[in-house]
């Protein structure tokens, strides 16, 4: 019991040197921690605002190619000639039929003058065994 006088005035300023330590330790965490939560933050707006951007973009390209189906559309409608669409149009037409299983047909025609009355029916998935 004599010797814990001593002992507490001898080891008490090597724990405070501890302690002292410590905190420090903790606040530069703590420091890093928040300048990481910072650069997380500013990561997530640039990746929102690439998501915008990117979701404008698609409506843009959704748009004109409405347009210029709207646009081939009218063409072959005042013309007695066949208008051939730019391949992505069609292309992308095809691939949302398929994708929604939608089968198409193309206007009557006949097979030469005089001939027979067709028209060509299209599945893009196929159908039946194929």
């Amino acid at each position: 019991r004599h010797l814990m006088p001593a002992h507490m005035k001898d080891k008490m300023e090597a724990h405070l040197s501890m302690m002292a330590q410590s905190s420090k330790q903790i606040s530069e965490l703590k420091e890093k921690v928040q300048q990481q939560a910072l650069q997380i933050k500013k990561q997530e707006e640039e990746v929102k605002r690439l998501v915008k951007a990117i979701g404008r973009q698609k409506q843009q390209e959704k748009q004109e190619k409405l347009h210029m189906k709207t646009v081939f559309k009218l063409m072959a409608d005042k013309s007695n000639n066949l208008v051939i669409p730019p391949v992505d149009v069609v292309m992308d037409e095809v691939e949302e039929r398929k994708r929604n299983n939608i089968h198409w047909f193309s206007p009557p025609f006949y097979s030469h003058l005089g001939g027979y009355k067709m028209r060509l029916e299209v599945y893009g998935n196929g159908i039946g065994r194929g």
